[in-house]
Parts: C-alpha cells; structure tokens; sequence
C-alpha cells in the first residue's frame, strides 16, 4: 500500500507530467516537473522547498526535460532535450553549466539525450536516445568515448533512463529492446536482464541490497528484479485509483530509509511506497 501521494499545487503551479526523479544521501528529492519545464526540490520530509528553471532556450532554462541524476550531493544532471543538451544545477537548483550535444561541424553527430548517470570515478554517462549511443565524458566533463551507434549497430533501441549497481556495474533501460542492459565502467556489456518480460523499462534503480527497480511505462507496472536476473516481483496496472494504479510511470528512486517514490506521469502524482525487506 503507498504511504503517501504528492499532486496538486506545488510552489505555485499544478504538477504536471513528473518524469525523472532522485534523491541525495539526506533523502532530499529532485524532480522534473517536465509539464512546467522546471526542478522541484523537496526535503526528508518530502514538503516543497525550492523550484527553478522554467521554459526557455537560455542557460538555466529547460525544453522538455526527462531524465535526471545526482553525484556526490553536489551536482544535479537533468536531461534537456527539447534543447539538445544536459543541465547541470547544484543541489540548491542554482544553474551551473551545460554539456552540449551539438556539434557545429557534423551536425547529426548527436541527436537528444535521454537518460544519464555519473559512476563513482565522475564519469558522466549519457544516453544518445536519437542515435541509439551512450556518451561519456570524463569527470572534468570532456568527451571520452561512445558505446554503441554506429560502431555497434543494434546494441541499443531508444535507451532511456541508467543507474550505478554494485561492482561498478552500470545498468541501461535499452527500453526499445524491452529490455536492462548491464555494463562495467569500461563499456563492455557483460549481461542482461528482463527480456520478454519488459516491453519499455523507462527508468531503474538499484535499492542497498542491489535488488533492481524498473518502471515500464508501456505496461504500467514496477517490477523488482535481483542481480542474477531473476524477477522477485511486478505490481502495477493502468488506471489512477487503485493503490498500484499507474499511468505511463517514468521514474523511480529509493531513498536512504527505504522508501520508493515513482513518478505516475499520467496520473500528474508521485506515490509514495515503503519498501519492506525480509531479514
């Protein structure tokens, strides 16, 4: 059963659309209100207490964004599509910088990112969702090295959202592939879980026992899956009024003391679970 709900008027203006979210070691959360173009930042308690952005083209600004991601409680990496780059902003929502996928001499070098994350060396991994690529950039955030497009073509299908897993695994929603792709922090894939079960894994996260969380935002569902693959667990179905009623959900994250907080993007709500783990 969810222990809570958060709809309506946050800071001002209606929720609308909430995809990606995540949360600090403080159990702060930071989501991406995409319906507003804006981040919203909420304390342990989950209350409102900041917002930022908007929509615009200027630095600080957003167009459509996504997916989003935190590194060490410093720096926030939001997925702007809309304006074919990534945002940073650090933990107070205050804008810092960009990383551009524009390139001014190959101009369909990039297409627009989608998911992203930063491994424990500050390696910034971007999902290409055009060009069916990961780029990376190293951790001053200069450009490393590509997994997939054309050099693999086939290895991704419209890759969305990606978290960090222990051994310094990295997972991949290759959501077109209905599918999580698993990666060393090389790039080198060495596994997969969910096909056949996943039709469009939108997002995923890895919870303090390593099991993996996945929202599919075809199926309308959340399942858990462990390390190995196996899958404990799904709950789920379309809907807005039953206690694991959801709408195209499109982002989850676990917070330090064990809660489960899943953007229903349909359903303009976050729902809030306890997760219970047997000892």
């Amino acid at each position: 059963m969810p222990v809570g709900v958060i709809s309506g008027t946050i800071l001002g203006r209606q929720l609308a659309h909430p995809v990606g979210i995540t949360s600090d070691d403080r159990g702060n959360l930071y989501l991406v209100d995409a319906g507003n173009n804006r981040l919203i930042k909420f304390d342990s308690d989950l209350r409102p207490v900041r917002d930022a952005g908007g929509f615009g083209y200027a630095e600080g600004l957003l167009n459509g964004p996504t997916h989003i991601e935190i590194d060490n409680n410093l720096n926030l990496y939001v997925s702007d599509p809309g304006n074919q780059r990534v945002s940073i902003y650090d933990a107070s929502l205050n804008f810092a910088e960009v990383v551009s996928l524009i390139d001014d001499e190959d101009p369909l070098k990039y297409g627009r990112p989608s998911g992203l994350v930063v491994n424990r060396f500050g390696e910034v991994w971007i999902a290409d969702y055009d060009k069916a690529q990961i780029l990376i950039y190293n951790n001053v955030r200069q450009f490393s090295r590509i997994i997939g497009g054309s050099e693999t073509i086939g290895l991704f299908l419209n890759p969305e959202g990606m978290c960090n897993a222990p051994n310094d695994r990295v997972l991949v929603c290759d959501a077109g592939n209905g599918m999580i792709k698993i990666f060393d922090n090389i790039g080198v894939q060495r596994d997969d879980i969910g096909y056949g079960m996943l039709d469009y894994p939108f997002d995923a996260v890895c919870d303090r026992y390593g099991n993996i969380w996945v929202c599919d935002a075809e199926q309308n569902k959340i399942f858990c899956f462990n390390m190995a693959g196996d899958r404990l667990f799904g709950i789920g179905e379309s809907g807005s009024e039953g206690s694991y009623s959801f709408d195209n959900p499109c982002g989850l994250t676990v917070t330090p003391d064990g809660r489960l907080v899943i953007s229903d993007k349909g359903n303009n709500r976050l729902v809030i679970y306890e997760i219970l783990y047997q000892e």
